[in-house]
């Protein structure tokens, strides 16, 4: 592999994930961002923000979000930190969920990958 000098834009989660793991291929990173890190003002800078892995039946961003959950455990463990925590999703719905719906695509894609799925009203 040949090592590259790379810039990232953005010091969120996911340009700072994303530095991080090019740092670790032997990649030289600048990562830049309009204030400190953690940014106050960035989407993913504290407890009340959300990640998530439900996009109803696109799998491959489902998939995608699971890796990226996994990373996030590894970094705690890593860090001996708690830099990514999870607190839970919860879906609400007008009606009861459909084939083909958003919420209802998400839940079977999300059951097929071995989320643990519980739902609370008619389904």
């Amino acid at each position: 592999m040949t090592s590259s000098n790379i810039i990232v834009v953005g010091g969120g989660i996911f340009g700072t994930s994303a530095a991080r793991e090019l740092k670790k291929r032997g990649h030289s990173v600048t990562l830049f961002d309009s204030g400190p890190l953690p940014n106050p003002d960035a989407s993913s800078s504290d407890i009340s923000k959300t990640i998530r892995a439900d996009y109803g039946a696109d799998r491959f961003y489902a998939k995608l979000a699971t890796q990226a959950i996994t990373g996030w455990h590894q970094w705690n463990e890593e860090s001996g930190q708690t830099l990514y925590e999870e607190t839970g999703n919860l879906w609400l719905t007008p009606q009861p969920m459909t084939k083909g719906q958003f919420e209802f695509e998400s839940c079977r894609v999300l059951s097929e990958l071995n989320y643990p799925i519980e739902p609370l009203g008619k389904s």
